[in-house]
């Protein structure tokens, strides 16, 4: 079973934080509110969407935890190549943004090496420019 923990953005700090973090910061009660209502913050008099990422139970190449919305790089082995039905470059290069679907990650899998996450949507919105 895949541990079960989430992050949340800081919109002073501009950054991820883990949820413990927000416990430490704002106490238990701010954390059960954000538990009981974890979609929508006060600002002044507005409700704003609050951004929460959900870890998917795996890591990249390198430790780093991958969470949904995280950016990743990777290579995928090119299979026309591979047998022979085609050429091209052993390995092609990609990147994918994490998202959750079908009750699942879709994390790259299979033929693949060099998972790297290398930021997110909401801290590297430029990393999406001109890939989707």
């Amino acid at each position: 079973m895949r541990e079960i923990k989430f992050e949340a953005y800081d919109q002073e700090e501009k950054r991820m934080i883990p949820f413990e973090e927000l416990i430490r910061r704002n106490g238990i009660h701010d954390f059960l509110d954000e538990y009981i209502n974890p979609f929508v913050e006060m600002v002044g008099e507005w409700k704003t969407p609050r951004i929460y990422r959900q870890y998917t139970g795996l890591k990249d190449s390198e430790g780093t935890e991958i969470y949904e919305g995280d950016l990743v790089s990777y290579q995928k082995r090119n299979l026309s190549q591979a047998f022979g039905v085609g050429g091209g470059q052993e390995y092609l290069s990609f990147i994918s943004e994490i998202k959750y679907r079908d009750q699942g990650f879709n994390v790259p899998q299979g033929f693949v090496r060099n998972l790297k996450v290398i930021g997110n949507v909401y801290e590297n919105p430029e990393l999406l420019e001109g890939r989707f």
